[in-house]
């Protein structure tokens, strides 16, 4: 999550041809907000710096997207734009009982295997085939926890609470 109330949806890497187009990570795996992200245009952000944009054209390309902005007409002009980061309202990100989480929403939880706290959610990463949950315990120590629906028993979004049933091993024994 960053600042302002904006999430992280991914970085431009790079420019792309000669047409003024970028190539952009795209951190998630949601086509519905990808539809929305297309309709409502692009925000990036580098610093103090925020820029918003009209998406003309995106396609998938790799792990990613080439975008053709408006406005954006060169080669140097996309160049400009690498290591953006593009951003995009929280507010989107809230999901409504029953559905799948949004990962942002459980940072800073609490992560209890069975009855034995484990530690707090810093951070997360996306994969192709799961997500991760690193877990902070008392000692400092990270744990990078896949974020299985096998592995999760209850969240609890009033106590910020995650209670797992974690395979032995994957966290240390006291």
């Amino acid at each position: 999550m960053t600042q302002n109330s904006y999430f992280t949806l991914g970085y431009i890497k790079h420019a792309h041809g000669i047409r003024g187009e970028v190539f952009a990570t795209f951190l998630l795996n949601d086509e519905k907000l990808l539809d929305q992200v297309f309709e409502q245009g692009i925000t990036l952000r580098k610093g103090n710096i925020q820029k918003k944009y009209v998406i003309e054209e995106m396609k998938p390309h790799k792990e990613g997207f080439i975008l053709a902005l408006e406005g954006l007409e060169t080669r140097n002009e996309a160049e400009l734009l690498k290591g953006f980061e593009w951003i995009y309202p929280s507010e989107y990100f809230t999901s409504a009982p029953g559905e799948n989480i949004y990962l942002h929403e459980i940072l800073g939880f609490e992560v209890w295997d069975k009855n034995k706290r484990v530690g707090i959610i810093k951070s997360f990463a996306s994969t192709k085939f799961q997500d991760l949950l690193s877990v902070e315990d008392e000692m400092g120590l990270i744990y990078d926890i896949p974020l299985v629906k096998n592995f999760v028993k209850d969240i609890n979004f009033v106590d910020k609470k995650i209670v797992m049933d974690l395979p032995q091993g994957l966290t240390h024994e006291v």
